[in-house]
């Protein structure tokens, strides 16, 4: 199998993202019941996520093996620190603009006290 030709990545991703919207398409045209499609999309994210967290774990402690000087990997830990605290904070304010709920306002002139 040495004369095949490999089909690249960004090609074989260009190719099932196109497959998935001409699939999602045909579902909503025949009126298939999402409830279908949950039990498959939820095995997905489980499995993501079973493999996200040992890979991050690893990468992190392999990282910190492979600095020799201690003084260096302090210095690149405090920068991780701030950086993860920036960027938590620059994702704060947008969640609970989202959360904020303009029903509570409306006043009425039954309630508003008279002078």
């Amino acid at each position: 199998m040495s004369g095949a030709k490999s089909v690249s990545l960004p090609t074989q991703m260009a190719i099932g993202l196109f497959l998935g919207v001409l699939c999602g398409v045909a579902a909503q045209k025949f009126g298939w019941d999402p409830q279908w499609f949950k039990p498959l999309g939820q095995l997905f994210i489980n499995l993501v996520r079973m493999v996200v967290v040992p890979l991050v774990l690893v990468t992190i402690v392999s990282g910190a093996a492979s600095v020799g000087d201690v003084s260096r990997l302090g210095r690149v830990a405090g920068k991780t620190l701030v950086y993860y605290c920036l960027t938590l904070g620059g994702l704060k304010p947008p969640a609970l603009a989202g959360s904020f709920s303009v029903s509570c306002l409306k006043f009425s002139h039954e309630r508003l006290s008279s002078w």
